[in-house]
């Protein structure tokens, strides 16, 4: 019985993180998700983590984490929005303590403005032994005007 009270109480402590109730009383969920099989090393970890993501009418605004010591640089991250338009960055990016925060204006998402948005997205790494690879994600977010 204890053990169904504690779950209970962190599945509600999650969803309490991961919503918000507005004044419209619409419910906002901020996501970002990269747990495909495109993520994971033969090794069984990750390569790379999203902990946040924000989506504005005139910007997104993202963190990536690299989890993995094989990656050897983040070369590109292309979103894909819902009418099937393409907003990317140009360029290897920088990291500052295994993140990369990108930030790309002009997206397009002011249509979006206040709505929950979701976006695709794809992510291409290079890896220590040269190679490249291609991930796959998902966020979530409500656009701010």
């Amino acid at each position: 019985m204890k053990k169904i009270l504690f779950l209970l109480l962190v599945i509600a402590t999650v969803l309490g993180a991961c919503s918000l109730d507005t004044q419209k009383g619409t419910v906002v969920i901020n996501f970002c998700d990269m747990d495909g099989a495109d993520n994971i090393e033969s090794a069984g970890n990750k390569y790379l983590e999203c902990p946040e993501i924000s989506l504005t009418s005139d910007a997104i605004d993202m963190t990536l984490v690299t989890v993995s010591s094989t990656i050897q640089s983040v070369d590109n991250v292309e979103f894909t929005l819902p009418d099937d338009s393409i907003c990317s960055t140009s360029g290897t990016l920088t990291k500052v303590n295994n993140a990369y925060a990108i930030t790309l204006q002009n997206c397009g998402l002011s249509s979006y403005a206040g709505q929950n948005t979701q976006l695709n997205f794809k992510v291409a790494v290079t890896l220590a032994d040269s190679s490249t690879k291609t991930i796959t994600g998902q966020a979530e977010d409500y656009v701010e005007n």
